[in-house]
């Protein structure tokens, strides 16, 4: 029997966050975040799955100064209608309500890492991508290894959305959306 999408994602999401969340006191060093969500409706399970909410709580008071990179292309905004990019800030604005600094990445080779945590840039779990419902563990090969370190690299020089504090980083955010800021 085959699950439908939203079920999918939430089945593979929900597996990994709790795989996560059980086993983050024995994660060493620093950590972030990838996220594959790039328009609003997919960026809405931060906001709407209760596992995630927990999840994002949990892994910020265990990894203070958390970052998360989001990839958003100038193709992608332009081509997004505006409830899709309205929808996309608050998942952003949600991230560092929890104290987690968001960077928005344009490397569109990124996308095909999907979605994953990573502590002291070793792969702990990866999720949406692919039939597979999740991957969760450290022995993982050199592909995923490498797309890690280039992720963590790239929202270290290059974020989009940059800013030193959150409402910088929202405001810049809003702007890399084409989002009317007050």
């Amino acid at each position: 029997m085959l699950i439908s999408a939203a079920p999918g994602r939430w089945l593979k999401s929900w597996f990994c966050t709790r795989q996560l969340v059980r086993n983050l006191d024995r994660q060493p060093g620093q950590s972030f975040l990838w996220t594959p969500e790039r328009r609003g409706e997919e960026a809405s399970s931060w906001l709407l799955w209760r596992h995630r909410f927990e999840y994002l709580r949990r892994t910020a008071q265990r990894f203070p100064g958390l970052r998360c990179g989001f990839y958003v292309a100038e193709a992608d905004v332009a081509d997004s209608p505006t409830y899709e990019r309205v929808i996309l800030l608050p998942a952003v604005a949600l991230l560092e309500a929890f104290g987690i600094t968001v960077s928005l990445v344009s490397e569109p080779e990124h996308v095909e890492a999907g979605g994953f945590a990573s502590f002291d840039r070793t792969p702990c779990a990866t999720w949406f991508d692919g039939p597979d419902l999740c991957r969760v563990g450290t022995c993982m090969d050199r592909s995923p290894r490498a797309a890690v370190q280039d992720v963590g690299e790239e929202m270290s020089r290059h974020p989009m959305g940059a800013g030193q504090t959150s409402r910088h980083r929202l405001e810049a955010t809003a702007n890399c959306l084409n989002i009317s800021w007050p």
